[in-house]
Formats: C-alpha cells, sequence, structure tokens
C-alpha cells in the first residue's frame, strides 16, 4: 500500500505523500556524487592499480540493436 500522510508526535512528516523540506532531486544527486567518489577510489585500493571498468565489469554481455 501507498502512504500518503504520516503525522509522528503531531507533527506532519509526510503529507499528501510528500515529506516537507525533502528534495528526492537533491537526494540523488548527492547520492550519485558519493557514489562516484567512492568508485572512483576503488583503483587506488586494488592491487595493481586497474582500471574502474575493468574492477566493475559488466556481468551481462552488451549488445546493440540491429539497424
Amino acid at each position: 500500500r501507498d502512504v500518503s500522510t504520516v503525522i509522528i508526535d503531531g507533527r506532519f512528516v509526510m503529507s499528501d505523500g510528500v515529506i516537507p523540506g525533502f528534495d528526492p532531486a537533491e537526494a540523488q544527486r548527492r547520492a550519485q556524487a558519493q557514489f562516484d567518489r567512492l568508485i572512483g577510489l576503488y583503483p587506488e585500493r586494488t592491487w595493481k592499480h586497474p582500471p574502474v571498468g575493468d574492477i566493475f565489469s559488466s556481468s551481462y554481455p552488451v549488445t546493440r540493436p540491429a539497424s
């Protein structure tokens, strides 16, 4: 079920499915920036310092649709 309203200790912390003062786009941007920094440190911490693409190679083959 979806939650639309949450009241804690008499305070609306969610109203109509929106958390006041919370910007999901900004949270996504900050989380992505933190993830990118973390991933960027892996070559430094990995034996022989391989490129990020070698450390985190795709689990599945990459295919392109036929033209």
